[in-house]
């Protein structure tokens, strides 16, 4: 089955977990997440640099961007990504705010928008878990301002046709099965 599926929501929600048992399942290629491997390239230690330096932070999720862009590039047949471009905006939001607007940030809303709803063919949404386990990258406590932001980028995408199937709160296995349900029966 060659499908091109993304899994979004917010760090620390199981998405690398649910990620590898889809690929596995589906024996197509696991598109690890972009945002650790840009940021170890960077130099960058902590999200909280990227808080605390716009410019930094600007820099940061444009690589980001591409990065995710190309990976799914690389893989036409079909993948399994840890996360979506989707993310990226979420991301994007929280680091740089609401306030940063104009041709820029819109040529960035334009193709991370872009890839998502023109080159997935499923998105698969993962709530948030109660309490984010700290791994000394992520920051702590901001899970459920960037599940917000996901959230909305999903309900669009789901508006302009992207598939979009929502998983529950369940171990892994269930998870899994709900996303091959939505593919068998799609199919």
């Amino acid at each position: 089955m060659g499908k091109r599926i993304a899994i979004t929501g917010a760090h620390g929600a199981g998405k690398t977990t649910l990620a590898k048992a889809l690929s596995e399942t589906l024996d197509l290629p696991l598109i690890t997440e972009r945002a650790r491997v840009v940021a170890r390239n960077m130099g960058i230690g902590h999200c909280r640099e990227l808080v605390q330096n716009r410019a930094l932070a600007w820099r940061f999720q444009e690589e980001v961007l591409e990065a995710q862009i190309r990976a799914q590039s690389e893989h036409p047949g079909g993948f399994v990504s840890d996360r979506s471009t989707l993310d990226c905006i979420a991301y994007f939001r929280l680091y740089l705010g609401d306030r940063f607007r104009g041709a820029e940030a819109s040529r960035y809303y334009y193709r991370a928008r872009f890839h998502a709803w023109r080159k997935l063919d499923l998105l698969v949404y993962v709530p948030p878990v109660s309490r984010v386990e700290p791994d000394g990258f992520r920051l702590e406590g901001f899970a459920g301002q960037v599940d917000s932001l996901i959230r909305a980028e999903v309900d669009m995408a789901e508006g302009y046709g992207l598939a979009v199937v929502r998983v529950g709160c369940g171990p892994v296995n269930e998870r899994v099965a709900e996303v091959l349900a939505y593919l068998y029966t799609d199919s």
